[in-house]
């Protein structure tokens, strides 16, 4: 019987700089604020809550093993996006990617090293 979940609604993040983080996502990425307490604050990317916690580290970028999962935030114009985002001091890992017929995308990193993707899909991703 396959997994009845109708959907992921809510990620969590733990930061090792709570306060870099909000600048991060609310400041630089412009995700709407939806709630904000003393130790931690909560941003809307699309139809997904994010909250963010204390208590996360900062990934090393030079270990061996790389992180275990990265987050795609989705754009309809990717190099206008891009070019924004750029402005506001945010440095992407390389040139625009494609996965033919699925997406193009570029990597970067939030204040812990988190790994995100920018993707412009080329098609409907629940597909």
């Amino acid at each position: 019987m396959p997994c009845e979940t109708i959907g992921c609604s809510h990620i969590v993040l733990n930061a090792s700089d709570v306060k870099a983080s909000r600048a991060f996502y609310i400041d630089t990425l412009e995700h709407p604020l939806i709630e904000e307490h003393p130790q931690m604050f909560s941003f809307k990317a699309g139809s997904v809550r994010f909250s963010v916690f204390p208590g996360g580290a900062k990934l090393d970028m030079k270990a061996e093993q790389g992180p275990n999962a990265m987050i795609v935030l989705c754009t309809t114009h990717l190099e206008e996006e891009m070019e924004r985002l750029q402005k506001k001091g945010v440095s992407f890992a390389g040139e625009i990617k494609t996965a033919p017929g699925f997406m193009r995308f570029v990597e970067f990193v939030d204040p812990d090293n988190n790994p995100l993707c920018l993707a412009q899909y080329l098609r409907d991703p629940q597909q």
